[in-house]
């Protein structure tokens, strides 16, 4: 991670910050951040410099306990946005702070009662916590001690003989959106003047991650009927004052995320009601999908206005939809590539943007229940015996009819 660093005012007006480290194989790196104003890129610095004080006191000591470890592998491997994303480190940070600290936090990395810490699991399992909630503590402390056995802190790591309980989840086979479940939700936003509402028309046109939606006009070509995908929506945390924000990013999830997709008419359509509204409103933003006030979308919110129409057209209908986020969206889409548009594999996964084509066949393609009914009528189709009896049948049918036909009928006056 970069420390301390240096500013300077870029041809755009805004200012950049540079910093400089020296990696573990050697090589010197020089890592850029883009602020508006000098004010932020300063402020900036000095956080990176702060931090890079603590770093270097941590570094002088020779023995840690778990906390001191701990606040080192913090400041040292965190803010490496390739090496762990921002979801990640604040749960673990929860989950340290939480459950693991408060137990060993005072003992030396090398000299760690698992004995305690499994005592302290075992209590949370009395207590009702899932297998995944207890899973996702014994995986931040096992992260944490593989930088240390890296660090040659340790001699004696028994955290795979941790015994994880808990309650297992129960899991609901047919816990998939269908097209109908789509349309019904749809059909509400629209009755009720939801502003997300087109927003979730393009992500189940386009199988787009909510956070792709960071589009401008120059990224749409209305003539040759694409999208480009070029950006990221990304959370950020101040490291001065701790403060989440959201920032956009020229790069995605992957080298694959960076891509065209196909435009649809109702992708376009909403596309041009979201141009009309924000022309309507007098909304000024390079980019199609803002917030009310022409702000970077919020896609947390967006998750919440889609929780609440599923809500609410739960209590009027007796077919109750299945509680599941915006990545169902996804997930439907690529189920309508393959079933109703009948797209092979490569292009699907070209279009969703997977660097692995089994990780859309696998994760994203989801069967429901009429899919299963059509599963069985086409394993009797394809049955030998079925058909054997299928003729038979029709043959007995047909000698029935014949027989009918050749009948006399007398006829009395």
């Amino acid at each position: 991670m970069a420390k301390g660093g240096s500013i300077k005012k870029l041809n755009s007006g805004k200012w950049q910050w540079i910093g400089y480290y020296v990696d573990n194989e050697g090589k010197e790196r020089r890592p850029k951040k883009t602020f508006n104003t000098k004010k932020e890129a300063e402020a900036y610095r000095k956080a990176q410099h702060k931090t890079k004080t603590n770093l270097n006191n941590l570094k002088n000591k020779r023995t840690y306990t778990v906390e001191e470890y701990f606040n080192k592998w913090q400041l040292e491997t965190w803010a490496d946005e390739e090496t762990y994303s921002f979801n990640t480190t604040l749960k673990w940070a929860s989950n340290f702070k939480v459950h693991i600290l408060p137990y060993i936090g005072k003992q030396k990395i090398d000299c760690i009662d698992y004995t305690r810490f499994q005592k302290h699991l075992d209590d949370m399992d009395a207590k009702g916590y899932s297998h995944k909630y207890l899973f996702n503590i014994v995986q931040a402390l096992k992260s944490m001690l593989k930088f240390a056995d890296d660090d040659k802190l340790i001699s004696i790591n028994n955290v795979n003989e941790l015994k994880i309980k808990g309650r297992k989840k129960d899991y609901k086979i047919f816990n998939v959106l269908r097209e109908n479940d789509f349309n019904s939700i749809y059909d509400y936003m629209k009755s009720k003047n939801y502003y997300y509402a087109e927003f979730f028309m393009f992500l189940h046109e386009t199988g787009i991650r909510s956070e792709e939606i960071a589009i401008t006009k120059n990224d749409v070509d209305f003539d040759n009927r694409i999208i480009w995908i070029r950006r990221f929506i990304k959370t950020k945390k101040d490291v001065e004052t701790g403060r989440i924000t959201k920032e956009i990013t020229l790069y995605g999830k992957s080298q694959s995320a960076y891509r065209p997709i196909p435009m649809t008419k109702q992708s376009e359509r909403a596309i041009k009601n979201q141009l009309k509204y924000k022309e309507t409103h007098n909304i000024k933003s390079d980019y199609i999908f803002t917030s009310k006030t022409g702000n970077t979308v919020d896609t947390g919110e967006m998750l919440r206005s889609w929780k609440r129409a599923i809500e609410k057209v739960n209590e009027s209908n007796e077919y109750k939809i299945p509680n599941c986020g915006l990545h169902s969206l996804r997930k439907l889409f690529c189920k309508n590539a393959r079933d109703g548009a009948g797209l092979d594999w490569i292009n699907i996964q070209r279009v969703m943007g997977h660097s692995d084509v089994s990780i859309t066949q696998k994760v994203y393609y989801s069967m429901d229940i009429e899919d299963f009914k059509d599963l069985s009528t086409a394993l009797d189709m394809a049955n030998t015996r079925l058909q054997k009896e299928r003729v038979k049948s029709f043959m007995e049918e047909s000698d029935e009819i014949s027989s009918y036909d050749n009948t006399e009928i007398t006829v009395e006056y």
